[in-house]
């Protein structure tokens, strides 16, 4: 789920005022939903410590996209030169 609150976040547009939240939730929601079709099939168990395990792994990993990609605007900001040595 770390994956794929990952890909969410990145596939979230970036002028998305709650681009992270909304990440989280939709994997959440999927986590949700994965747990009760478990509860369907014969020999699983639906858990809901298994959701919220699911929902800390994508909001870490979308915590740390947004982090990464803060990081490298704030980078870009404040050393300009850097971006014109990949094109030298």
């Amino acid at each position: 789920y770390a994956v794929l609150g990952a890909l969410l976040y990145l596939l979230l547009p970036p002028e998305l005022r709650y681009r992270t939240a909304v990440a989280i939730a939709a994997a959440a929601l999927y986590g949700a939903i994965d747990e009760i079709h478990q509860g369907f099939v014969p020999h699983r168990v639906s858990d809901p410590y298994d959701v919220a395990s699911d929902t800390m792994g994508a909001a870490i990993a979308c915590c740390w996209c947004a982090w990464l990609l803060a990081a490298d605007t704030r980078c870009r900001r404040a050393l300009p030169w850097l971006c014109l040595g990949a094109a030298v």
